[in-house]
């Protein structure tokens, strides 16, 4: 387990409100990083794309016609505009609304119509076929979709190969998409991760999880990139067995009652439970807001049958309300982290802090003071 310095438990103030914090984040964190930036079932077809943002830069995911997802920046090659307004299905070919130079799903120039070295109305030197859309590094785990700025960074599976390894007892190709919701929420994106890993709130913020002592049984997860909770049996009180969801096969009795609460860092957070895992994506708009995308995954034809519909919603209204219930802490947290009364806070607590406090920590060595 990583041991923390409790003389850097605290991120500057600006960290969360500052533009030039926010443009250090960008440019040391999270253009050298895996960062989830959708989920596959966004993209369903060949044809579909999606502008996304990632370290404050324009990007395109794009379904090709054999299922891999690519991406692209989302920067047309001739003067330099964006290329893809919305998501939608572009059937065959991305045309740039400026001039109409068109790219196929694999990012090659395909048309650049008046523009021909044949009539002069092209530089006698221009060569079509190095003119295609810029590649971005692209994976897809688990149905999220990652993407990575830096050529020369790890591979996703270093990345993330403490989660990895931590989920090779569960057979993930079950896992089918389910439902989502989407928040926009007035506090800077990391709060948002920080109020997900802590459990000292969860008596005060959310009393229908009942009583806080099954959320005292857990160990703290911490490694590089796998900050979080495991909890040996749950974090509220539930009545076992009584769902009617199936489970991933294989799994010890220990383990059909444990749950994993945690993040991959930067910014995917999950709750890991033997019929379920939901994600979260957590993607920074600008200082002072975070958009939030919760997808629920259930194993193989209980993501779909009729017969659990209602099961289904219910696990959505529940983690909705979860959810909705941080959302005016995490504005007051936005709206003080300004002050000075705000700095020289106690150490984080040893039993319930300890992975924010990790969070904060991997975000402090990355960034530094900017």
């Amino acid at each position: 387990m990583a041991k923390l310095s409790h003389g850097h438990h605290e991120l500057p103030r600006g960290a969360y409100r500052d533009e030039g914090y926010w443009n250090a984040e960008a440019d040391n964190l999270l253009a050298h990083t895996w960062v989830h930036a959708a989920g596959g079932f966004e993209l369903p077809n060949p044809g579909d794309c999606r502008p996304v943002n990632v370290a404050g830069l324009p990007l395109l995911l794009v379904r090709q016609r054999d299922g891999v997802i690519k991406g692209f920046h989302n920067v047309c090659r001739h003067r330099g505009s964006r290329l893809v307004r919305e998501a939608g299905n572009v059937k065959a070919v991305m045309t740039c609304p400026y001039h109409g130079w068109a790219f196929g799903l694999d990012g090659a120039l395909r048309s650049t119509p008046y523009w021909d070295t044949a009539d002069g109305s092209a530089p006698p030197e221009f060569d079509a076929s190095a003119f295609g859309l810029r590649p971005v590094r692209v994976t897809t785990w688990c149905d999220q979709v990652f993407v990575c700025l830096d050529d020369d960074a790890p591979s996703f599976e270093e990345h993330a190969e403490p989660l990895i390894a931590r989920w090779a007892h569960a057979d993930l190709s079950l896992l089918r998409f389910a439902g989502c919701l989407t928040y926009e929420v007035e506090a800077n994106w990391k709060f948002v991760i920080e109020n997900f890993l802590d459990t000292y709130h969860l008596p005060f913020l959310h009393k229908q999880l009942g009583s806080i002592e099954p959320a005292k049984r857990f160990k703290p997860l911490v490694e590089e990139t796998l900050i979080g909770i495991h909890y040996t049996s749950g974090a509220a009180d539930k009545n076992k067995g009584d769902s009617g969801f199936q489970v991933f096969p294989g799994f010890t009795p220990e383990q059909l009652e444990s749950q994993d609460v945690a993040m991959l860092f930067p910014n995917t957070l999950f709750e890991f439970v033997p019929e379920h895992v939901l994600f979260f994506r957590v993607e920074p708009v600008s200082p002072g807001l975070t958009r939030e995308s919760l997808a629920l995954y259930f194993l193989g034809d209980d993501a779909t049958s009729p017969e659990l519909e209602d099961d289904r919603q219910t696990a959505l209204q529940a983690w909705d309300a979860i959810n909705r219930q941080d959302f005016p802490t995490l504005a007051d947290l936005q709206a003080a982290s300004h002050s000075p009364a705000a700095r020289g806070l106690p150490a984080p607590s040893p039993l319930w802090e300890l992975p924010s406090a990790a969070f904060r920590d991997r975000v402090d060595r990355i960034v530094g003071e900017a």
